[in-house]
């Protein structure tokens, strides 16, 4: 295959038509396609409508480095009974809450790092209490890990949540029914009751399977 047309076609995002077909000025009228449907040729900015490409460039660059703000931080973070499940830094959200002015420029500059450099590894330092899942349990499976996690890993991962609550329904099928807003785990339970009613009344064979996840890890916040 040509080098121009290699470049046109993963430019296109297209696969072949067929298999060795030559065809760079399809590819290339698809690619110009993308452009023009991805290119930001209006934005509005503080109210006015700017087509000056410097301007959108500048308020783009400006508005990714301006991510996270204090007041995102604070809004979700902080309910009334903060006080419980202390992770391995030994702070509670009612801490945060108390101490707040004195403390947020700091929570902030640890925020906007774990967007810029990464993650801090001992942000994901955690304690693992092991609850058991019945009366006399004995075997390790027969307990269930809960995650006691740190302060600082709480408020990244619901910021992070409160973000991705705007999409989670068009990201996450349908078959998912719980830990969706707007979605309840009991509709599956309705569904699986159905299922089993269904197959009883037709006396059609089937096989009913429940799975345990032994390791499993859940977060107790």
């Amino acid at each position: 295959m040509p080098r121009e047309e290699v470049a046109w076609r993963q430019r296109s995002r297209a696969l072949w038509l067929k298999e060795r077909d030559k065809n760079t000025k399809f590819f290339h009228r698809t690619a110009n396609c993308h452009k023009r449907y991805n290119n930001i040729d209006k934005l509005i900015i503080n109210g006015s409508s700017v087509t000056e490409p410097a301007e959108i460039r500048d308020e783009v660059t400006t508005f990714y480095q301006k991510l996270y703000n204090e007041t995102e931080f604070w809004r979700p973070q902080f309910n009334p009974r903060g006080d419980k499940a202390p992770g391995p830094d030994g702070f509670t959200m009612a801490f945060f809450k108390q101490c707040w002015e004195e403390i947020k420029q700091e929570v902030v500059a640890a925020i906007q790092n774990f967007h810029d450099q990464g993650f801090e590894k001992s942000f994901n330092a955690t304690f693992i209490a092991l609850i058991p899942k019945k009366f006399g349990a004995s075997e390790l499976k027969d307990f269930r890990p809960i995650s006691l996690i740190g302060s600082i890993y709480k408020i990244i991962s619901k910021i992070l949540t409160e973000r991705l609550k705007k999409v989670m329904l068009k990201l996450v099928d349908e078959q998912q029914l719980a830990f969706i807003k707007g979605r309840q785990i009991m509709d599956a339970i309705l569904v699986a009751n159905e299922c089993v009613d269904m197959r009883y009344r037709s006396k059609a064979p089937g096989i009913l399977c429940k799975l345990d996840i032994e390791k499993a890890y859940d977060h107790l916040n």
